[in-house]
C-alpha cells in the first residue's frame, strides 16, 4: 500500500495495479479529454495493449543494463500515431501515386500499376519528381553536393528515370532486404573510411554520455532537442537536431571553451512548410534528403517558430519569413547503407568508424511493435522479430559505447521532454540497430545521411562571410579559409609559433 502511494505522489504508474486504474491515472496524469464515450473506450484498449506489451518487455530483462519501459504520454496511441499520419490524412497518398502515374504517361513509360504504400512521418521515396522551386533530374551520384546556392532554387543529383526510385512492393511488415548486390546504386554503399580496426571505446558527442570519452573531448555539443509533437515530420526534426550540433560544434571549433558553446534550437518549420514533393509534404512525412536539396539552410527556432507541434496535415503555408537569417547551411550530403556488409558486427564497426570520422549522422529506425514508444531507459535490444520491416522513423546517431561487455549506439529522438534517457535520448544495442544504417532497397535511396555544413558567423577572424553559403571567402590579415571555410588564425599567429618553437630547440 506504501509503494502505491509514492507512486502516486510521485506521478509513477505501479505495473501491478489493474489496467483500469492504470487508465483513471493515466487521464490525470496527462490531462486526457476524450471527446465520447467511444472514443474513450478505444483508446482504453489500446493502452491495455501498450501495458501489456510493457509488462512482457520488463519481464524479459536479465541484467540491470537492460532498457526499461514504461508508461508515458504516447501509451494511449498507436505507432502509426506517432511516427505517421492519422487515417483522415491520408488522401495526399493518393495524389502523389497519381502523379506518378500520369508521368508514366507523359513521358512514355510502360505502364505500371504504383503501390498504394503507408504514408508515415519517414518517406523511403524520394525525388521521383521534384515539385518544389528549381527542381530536376540530375545524374545520380553519392555524394550529393548542393548547387545553386540560394534558398529557392537547389537541384538535385537523382536517376532519370522515376521508376528506378519507386518504393519496393513488399508490406512495410514484410520487408527482408533479401536484394541483388550486383544492383545496388552508389547511394547503397559505405562512404569512404579510414583503414584499420582501432577506434576509441565510447566516443559521444551529446548528452552525459561524453563523460565516458576515452578520447574524445568530454564536451557536449547537444542543448534542448526538438519535439515534433502530432506532426509526422521526424525527417525535418531530425535536421533541426543536427543544426544545433553542428552550429555548437563550430562555436566549439573555434573557441575550444566548452562553457563558451552555443546551442540554440533549430526550427524544423521551413521545411515543413515550403519543400514539397511527391515523397514530401508537410505533416505527412518526408524525406531529409528533399530538405537538403530544396532547402539546405538553417534557421534557428526564436526567428522562425515551429508552430506544426499539434499536427497541421499535409498543406504547405509556404514560406513566411523570406529574410529571416539563415544561421548554417548545408552543402554536401552524403548518403550510403551497410548493404555489402553481411554480419551485425561488420554493420556496428562501420557505423562506428562513420561517429568517429564524419561525426553525428540521420538514420532511420524502426518503432513500432518492439517498445521503442515505451522506452525510458538502459540498453535497447529488442528480438530481431520485432525489427522487421522498413525503418519507419528518422532519429539522430550521436555516439557509441559500452556497457557491462554491451555495446551500443546513442541516438537522440524528437519527441516530447521526458522520452527516453536524460531527455529523448535512447541506446541501442550493436545486436538488434532496428534499422540504423540499413538499405530499403536496390532502387531506394536509404535515409542514412551524413552532412557537411558551414557558418562563417561565429568566426570572429572572418573578413568576409557570404551571405548565401556563409563561408568565409576573405580571413583577417591575409588568412586562408580551411577546407570547412572557416579561419583558425592567422599565417601571423603561426609564423610566430613557428619562431618560437625554433628558439626553444
Amino acid at each position: 500500500m506504501l509503494l502505491l502511494l509514492l507512486c502516486l505522489v510521485n506521478g509513477e504508474f505501479d505495473l501491478r495495479q489493474p489496467d483500469a486504474e492504470l487508465f483513471n491515472q493515466f487521464i490525470r496524469e496527462y490531462h486526457r479529454e476524450y471527446r465520447t464515450e467511444e472514443e474513450k473506450t478505444r483508446r482504453f484498449l489500446i493502452f491495455k495493449s501498450e501495458v501489456n506489451t510493457i509488462r512482457l518487455l520488463n519481464a524479459e530483462r536479465t541484467k540491470d543494463s537492460d532498457a526499461v519501459f514504461e508508461i508515458n504520454n504516447y501509451t494511449d496511441q498507436l505507432i502509426p500515431e506517432i511516427t505517421k499520419v492519422v487515417p483522415s490524412e491520408l488522401t495526399r497518398e493518393e495524389e502523389a501515386i497519381e502523379e506518378r502515374e500520369r508521368y508514366d504517361q507523359e513521358h512514355d513509360i510502360p505502364s505500371k500499376k504504383h503501390k498504394r504504400y503507408k504514408k508515415s512521418g519517414l518517406s523511403h521515396l524520394k525525388n521521383i519528381k521534384l515539385r518544389g522551386p528549381g527542381g530536376d533530374f540530375r545524374n545520380d551520384t553519392n555524394n550529393n553536393t548542393i548547387i545553386n546556392n540560394t534558398d529557392n532554387s537547389n537541384t538535385y543529383n537523382n536517376s532519370n528515370n522515376p521508376i528506378e526510385n519507386e518504393s519496393q512492393s513488399s508490406d512495410d511488415n514484410t520487408e527482408n532486404y533479401t536484394f541483388d548486390k550486383d544492383a545496388y546504386r552508389p547511394y547503397n554503399n559505405l562512404p569512404d573510411l579510414p583503414e584499420g580496426d582501432i577506434i576509441p571505446l565510447y566516443h559521444s558527442y551529446c548528452g552525459p554520455y561524453v563523460m565516458n570519452n576515452t578520447e574524445r573531448e568530454k564536451v557536449d555539443l547537444c542543448g534542448q532537442q526538438v519535439d515534433q509533437g502530432r506532426c509526422g515530420c521526424c525527417y525535418a526534426a531530425s535536421l533541426a537536431n543536427y543544426g544545433q550540433y553542428a552550429y555548437a560544434n563550430i562555436s566549439y571549433t573555434l573557441t575550444h571553451d566548452a562553457n563558451a558553446i552555443e546551442k540554440p534550437l533549430f526550427t524544423p518549420q521551413r521545411w515543413t512548410d515550403t519543400v514539397y514533393t511527391s515523397a514530401t509534404s508537410r505533416c505527412c512525412g518526408g524525406n531529409p534528403g528533399d530538405c537538403l536539396t530544396q532547402l539546405p539552410s538553417f534557421t534557428f527556432n526564436a526567428d522562425y517558430p515551429y508552430v506544426d507541434v499539434n499536427g497541421a496535415g499535409c498543406n504547405l503555408r509556404g514560406d513566411q519569413n523570406s529574410k529571416v537569417p539563415i544561421k548554417l547551411y548545408a552543402k554536401k550530403y552524403t548518403e550510403f547503407s551497410t548493404a555489402d556488409l553481411e554480419r551485425d558486427e561488420e554493420k556496428a564497426f562501420a557505423l562506428k568508424k562513420i561517429l568517429h570520422h564524419y561525426g553525428p549522422f540521420l538514420a532511420g529506425i524502426r518503432t513500432g511493435g518492439n517498445g521503442f514508444q515505451s522506452y525510458k531507459g538502459g540498453i535497447f535490444r529488442p528480438k530481431k522479430d520485432r525489427c522487421k520491416g522498413r525503418p519507419d522513423h528518422q532519429i539522430f546517431v550521436v555516439g557509441y559505447g559500452v556497457e557491462n561487455n554491451e555495446e551500443f549506439f546513442i541516438i537522440r529522438n524528437s519527441w516530447e521532454n521526458g522520452w527516453g534517457e536524460y531527455n529523448n535520448y535512447m541506446r541501442v544495442s550493436n545486436y538488434s540497430l532496428c534499422g540504423i544504417g540499413a538499405m530499403i532497397g536496390k532502387t531506394v535511396h536509404p535515409i542514412n545521411y551524413i552532412i557537411e555544413s558551414y557558418s562563417c558567423l561565429l568566426d570572429e577572424n572572418c573578413k568576409n562571410c557570404d551571405a548565401t553559403s556563409l563561408v568565409c571567402t576573405e580571413c583577417k590579415n591575409g588568412g586562408v579559409p580551411n577546407e570547412r571555410g572557416i579561419c583558425n588564425s592567422s599565417p601571423r599567429v603561426w609564423m610566430i609559433l613557428f619562431f618560437l618553437v625554433l628558439l626553444l630547440l
